[in-house]
């Protein structure tokens, strides 16, 4: 069985960094060598004292016949990018697994990663399973969440699962931080994870991109190794997660360009982009503005309003549609924003 290296880049969440180490050090290792690495993105004793009291320095792990470490690192404050690239220098294993702070490893997780890469044919990329945790008063939104493609594309992965097979290739769009692994080596030969600070979002898919263009490494799904994802999105979350989605685009576009081209298919830094963009933003403003409300309305919903029957889930997925330009718009404001050097916005719509 390879040595697992599992990277956990957090600040200020003691709470759920806490369960999420608890979990791992709950699994059976199975003969595994597991290497867990906290990193701390700048002065968290409050998540450093969560994680001792979870994983007390004295206690035993769990069955371990070769072993398991803890290390936490504390870090100068910089974006969990640049604490995933620092973690992963410190990393000394075969295969490296991501993990976010707000995950909670279900039973056989780290064996089900470890056999998946001893099966695949050669290098791979594998995602887990990440369900989302359901909260009290769950909500129509914590629904669509959950049930489109809203934020991950699981939905997309359940669906057509079964008729693909385990060996289908899902591509890099489908990578996601939150649970997956790859070889340690061949992501350090790669330049490992891009290190914007203050940024959000496509580091994941750029590494598989990266990872795929050099070494044809697929991207392969195993339900097995799943975790329990405890983050809860209201729709402002979602609102400012597409707006700062628009900046990491720009920023991406500029330090590896040819993952930008692939993913949007089109230079979204050319001139003639920009200026669909600032036309777009300007001509659809009132229409994006008009559907915030009702997208902010879905939070206090109860989800027990549209009935779990054969139909319910295309009520959802046309929901989730209906918000589509509302997404566009946040998305090209953000892009724009960063190109013109704005500073971030901190209300994107009316309060």
């Amino acid at each position: 069985m390879p040595h697992l290296s599992v990277l956990i880049p957090t600040f200020q969440r003691p709470a759920k960094v806490a369960a999420c180490v608890a979990s791992l050090r709950a699994q059976v290792l199975e003969g595994l060598e597991v290497e867990i690495i906290v990193g701390l993105d700048g002065p968290d004793t409050s998540s450093r004292e969560a994680i001792d009291r979870a994983w007390p320095s004295s206690a035993p792990h769990r069955a371990t016949p070769a072993g398991a470490t803890l290390t936490v690192m504390e870090l100068p404050k910089q974006g969990y990018m640049g604490v995933r690239r620092d973690i992963l220098a410190r990393a000394t294993g075969q295969v490296m697994v991501s993990l976010n702070d707000d995950v909670e490893l279900c039973p056989g997780f780290l064996a089900a990663h470890a056999r998946r890469h001893l099966a695949a044919p050669g290098p791979a990329i594998v995602v887990g399973d990440s369900p989302w945790k359901v909260h009290p008063g769950d909500t129509l939104f914590d629904r669509m969440v959950r049930e489109t493609s809203l934020i991950f594309f699981y939905d997309q992965m359940y669906a057509k699962a079964q008729s693909l097979g385990p060996d289908h290739d899902w591509g890099y769009r489908y990578c996601y931080g939150l649970n997956f692994s790859a070889p340690l080596d061949l992501v350090r030969e790669v330049g490992g994870f891009a290190d914007h600070s203050d940024t959000y979002g496509y580091d994941d898919i750029e590494l598989a991109f990266r990872l795929r263009r050099t070494f044809k490494t697929p991207v392969l799904f195993e339900p097995k190794a799943a975790v329990l994802h405890d983050h809860r999105y209201t729709p402002r979350d979602v609102i400012r997660r597409e707006y700062n989605l628009g900046r990491a685009a720009w920023k991406f576009a500029g330090s590896s360009r040819e993952f930008a081209l692939d993913l949007f298919g089109r230079d979204i830094t050319s001139e003639c982009e920009l200026a669909y963009s600032r036309e777009f933003v300007s001509r659809e403003r009132a229409s994006a503005m008009g559907l915030a409300p009702e997208f902010v309305a879905l939070g206090e919903v109860p989800s027990g309003l549209v009935a779990p029957t054969s139909g319910a889930a295309c009520v959802v997925r046309a929901l989730a549609q209906q918000f589509m330009l509302l997404k566009r718009w946040l998305w090209r404001r953000g892009l724009l924003d960063e190109c013109d050097n704005q500073p971030t916005r901190e209300v994107l719509i009316g309060e």
